[in-house]
């Protein structure tokens, strides 16, 4: 499947992250008042270490073809969930030691970054509410080539319990009212846990992971509305692939093509 997103959008990432490791501290406290916390978001970012742990088990020995297949587009998946769910945290992490300004509700902390004739201001804002935190970041930026001001480059929110939230990504140059992508997590305990991406508009685009132990299901859909899935049992260890044309395959607890039942 495909998932389109601009040159310019690739080449602010660029520009930013190189520029974000050096920010100037800007902007003041507002005595007795406290800003919210920079969110922490490691919580928030699955782990499939059950096909690390028996791909690392059975690396001098012969595996099904079912489990590899399986493990294989697994850690694509994971991959492409831990780049952009931590992403957020790569911006907000830089605001630390950076003070906050209050104004109408809403906190601010603005900080910027220049060298080699570009330069970058970050402007992420948070909004307390009841039983979340609104969380919104601004980009300016100039190089020479380009520039931009006030681009919304990420919104959404993270509960006040830390245990679930959305971010929305926008694409540079383009319209800033549908997210190109969102990511939402809803982490009940450590048992049980939904972490899902969305691509575009579709809500047919993106990757779900569904976590109730032992019980763990992998969707991956297509705009096409092609859906495969991976399911696995962690206390049994087998599991199996169904993919979109509804063949299903599946692997014992050794990782083992087995007959599905």
């Amino acid at each position: 499947m495909k998932y389109l997103i601009s040159k310019n959008y690739l080449f602010l990432l660029l520009v930013v992250s190189f520029f974000i490791t050096s920010c100037s501290d800007s902007g003041t406290g507002v005595e007795g008042e406290l800003a919210p916390e920079i969110p922490n978001l490691e919580d928030g970012i699955p782990e499939f270490d059950y096909f690390k742990a028996k791909v690392l088990n059975k690396i001098e020995s012969q595996t099904g073809e079912n489990f590899m297949i399986a493990a294989s587009l697994t850690a694509a998946v994971e991959a492409i969930m831990t780049g952009f769910s931590s992403l957020p945290t790569t911006f907000t992490a830089s605001a630390e030691g950076v003070n906050a300004e209050l104004e109408n509700g809403v906190w601010t902390w603005s900080y910027t970054s220049a060298g080699a004739g570009a330069s970058v201001t970050i402007r992420l804002t948070a909004e307390v509410k009841v039983a979340q935190t609104d969380w919104a970041m601004y980009l300016s930026a100039s190089n020479g080539e380009l520039s931009f001001d006030n681009y919304k480059f990420i919104d959404g929110f993270v509960k006040n319990t830390s245990n679930g939230g959305q971010w929305n990504f926008y694409d540079f140059g383009g319209e800033q009212s549908t997210p190109v992508m969102s990511y939402t997590w809803d982490i009940e305990s450590e048992s049980e846990a939904t972490f899902e991406i969305t691509f575009g508009e579709s809500s047919f685009s993106g990757f779900t992971y569904e976590k109730n132990l032992p019980d763990n299901t992998l969707t991956i859909s297509d705009d096409n509305s092609s859906t495969s899935t991976i399911y696995w049992n962690t206390d049994s260890g087998t599991g199996y692939y169904l993919n979109s044309d509804q063949e299903q395959v599946c692997w014992d607890e050794n990782g083992d093509n087995v007959s599905c039942f």
